[in-house]
């Protein structure tokens, strides 16, 4: 759904920013936002029934100077961002006016409204409970060559291959046997990471990423590449997108990338982006959508671009948050609803160490599927550095590269693979959190050898 000319909101009104968690921890200071970035006036989101066949101009006609996020004529609905001023005058257009309108425009109808909300970030709190771990480059070696074998000699095809720092954490996986299982290694499967950008020039990724088909939409251009507000060190989340792609490609080293930058350097992103970015994702072919992010907040419209994403055929990957306590992050959180009225297909990711027990940071409870490592995972950093990278949000990007290879094999059913993924776990040792950690820790070479 995005379109260069469709993302300018027109009207003298801003967006209201909202803050997601950006699941990883991070040690710089916050920088304050550009001006540009900052928000005066509140925008809701609407969600408006449609007929089959309505276009956006058939919205915007019925709500001229909206911005339409999304458009799901087979659903039944559309997300269009407005003021609530614009909302207002919208809905009492005169009769006279709404004659001379298509018959599907006068179709539209509102269903709901939410706020573009502003929620604060929850990144950095867990810090003191992750042990001290090094969660970002911090002038760690810079990157050598673009590759380093692991422990099990196993290196993929180029670009990240397995870093040997991260050989626990693969053996656990059992990742050379999945890698074994079948050797597209990802091969024709496009994973969207929807995060801060991704450093595009990093010798890791060379060949690797799809910037054609990626969005800065924090800039509202084609440049998705990561940028850093602070004028000495790192902004707050900056490297957090190309440390979640860095692992997406370890474990599935011949997938393609597309970059989405939906968050700043300071874990801050407006919900209306990442609605877009999950529609333009699903609609280019997208088979997994890594969301290392989430919000304390229900959103109706999240939820809805979630199922239409899962209906599309993609495998949702959303990392649980990073509070410690049973307040799973959305939409990680919506996976038990997914699961009720689709069969699965969104899978939420906690976080645990080599040993299996939970991380001091990482939430738990019911709507948790799966735990992976989350703790000083070795991965990429910009400027062709490494970084070892704790949290959750490092946790899911090992599922996603679970799914791309199983995708890869030819297990393209959504919630087939979402039922395997959870089948093949190995079941948690962690009696402290028993049934509270999902079906246990992911296991891909089990998966990648199941029928």
């Amino acid at each position: 759904m995005r379109k260069p000319s469709s993302l300018v909101f027109l009207g003298q009104f801003t967006l209201l920013t909202l803050a997601l968690v950006s699941c990883g921890t991070q040690q710089a200071a916050l920088p304050a936002a550009p001006q540009a970035q900052q928000a005066s006036t509140a925008a809701q989101i609407v969600t408006v029934s449609v007929r089959a066949g309505t276009t956006e101009a058939d919205l915007l006609s019925r709500y001229p100077g909206a911005k339409v996020l999304s458009l799901h004529a087979d659903e039944g609905y559309a997300q269009l961002l407005a003021t609530s001023q614009l909302l207002a005058m919208s809905q009492n257009v005169a009769a006279p006016a709404l004659t001379g309108l298509s018959l599907r425009a006068q179709a539209v109808a509102v269903v709901a409204t939410e706020p573009d909300l502003t929620l604060s970030a929850n990144v950095g709190s867990d810090e003191a409970e992750a042990q001290g771990l090094t969660a970002w480059a911090g002038g760690q070696t810079a990157w050598a060559g673009g590759q380093t074998a692991w422990a099990g000699g196993l290196t993929g095809t180029g670009g990240m291959g397995a870093l040997a720092g991260n050989a626990a954490a693969w053996t656990k996986l059992d990742l050379a046997t999945a890698q074994k299982a079948d050797l597209h290694l990802g091969q024709g499967v496009m994973v969207a990471v929807l995060d801060t950008g991704v450093d595009v020039n990093h010798l890791a990724f060379a060949g690797k990423l799809n910037t054609n088909w990626g969005w800065d939409y924090i800039g509202n251009d084609q440049d998705p590449s990561e940028e850093n507000w602070a004028s000495s060190g790192y902004s707050k989340s900056f490297g957090h997108g190309t440390a979640v792609t860095g692992i997406i490609l370890q474990v599935a080293p011949n997938a393609t990338i597309i970059p989405y930058r939906v968050l700043s350097p300071n874990g801050a992103g407006q919900l209306s982006n990442i609605i877009m970015a999950i529609g333009d994702a699903a609609s280019k072919g997208a088979k997994v959508i890594n969301l290392s992010l989430g919000t304390t907040t229900f959103s109706q419209a999240l939820k809805d671009a979630v199922s239409s994403a899962i209906r599309s055929g993609a495998v949702v990957v959303a990392s649980s948050g990073n509070s410690g306590d049973e307040n799973v992050s959305y939409p990680a959180r919506l996976s038990g609803d997914m699961q009720a009225s689709l069969g699965g297909g969104l899978i939420s990711v906690g976080s645990v160490n080599l040993d299996d027990k939970k991380s001091g940071f990482s939430t738990y409870g019911p709507s948790i599927d799966l735990v992976a490592p989350g703790e000083a995972v070795a991965t990429a950093f910009p400027g062709n550095q490494r970084t070892n990278a704790t949290g959750t949000s490092f946790a899911a990007p090992m599922v996603s590269g679970a799914a791309a290879l199983a995708i890869a094999s030819g297990k393209r059913d959504v919630v087939a693979l979402y039922k395997a993924l959870k089948a093949t776990a190995t079941v948690s040792n962690d009696a402290s959190y028993s049934g509270r950690l999902g079906k246990g820790t992911l296991n891909i070479g089990k998966m990648m050898v199941s029928r």
